[in-house]
């Protein structure tokens, strides 16, 4: 179709970008970037194209939050706001997305009482964990997009952690 022939002209520009979220797109001529999670079953296919450089996306600093939440989020109170960055950090979808959710806090605390320290370690050493915890207790910090820390995702739930292994 016209359509079909329209996108696939785009796509083989090599001046095109191609954002692509968690799903293995076809091989183009364009810069594709590939937004997911650490989790290897997301792009370890992905990895095999040719000149691929991988990147880590900074979590979302306080500035950034609130300013999307001035944006889109307007129904968001600020003690809810800053409650929720204080256990989540500067994760989107759980600071923005899911604010106010008593099902996700309830996830948050069940990861905290339910990983073993053998568990934690692992999911310290290892950036493509598929634990289901480990996302919500662990997080991937950079701040040059290359070099990664695997730390507490925030105080909050470092003191819960040392407190239930103490």
């Amino acid at each position: 179709t016209f359509y079909d022939d329209m996108v696939e002209s785009f796509l083989n520009n090599p001046t095109t970008w191609y954002l692509v979220n968690t799903k293995l797109p076809p091989y183009v001529h364009g810069i594709t970037i590939l937004a997911c999670s650490s989790n290897k079953t997301y792009y370890k296919e992905f990895c095999k194209m040719l000149k691929l450089t991988i990147r880590y996306m900074p979590i979302w600093s306080w500035n950034e939050i609130v300013k999307c939440q001035n944006l889109l989020y307007t129904d968001i109170i600020g003690s809810e706001l800053v409650k929720c960055y204080n256990h989540w950090s500067g994760i989107p979808r759980f600071v923005l997305e899911k604010a106010g959710d008593p099902s996700q806090n309830l996830l948050l605390k069940q990861a905290i009482v339910s990983i073993s320290l053998e568990k934690c370690l692992q999911s310290i050493s290892k950036l493509d964990s598929k634990e289901d915890t480990s996302y919500r207790i662990l997080h991937i910090t950079t701040s040059d997009y290359i070099y990664t820390i695997i730390q507490f995702a925030t105080i909050y739930i470092a003191e819960k952690i040392v407190a239930y292994f103490v």
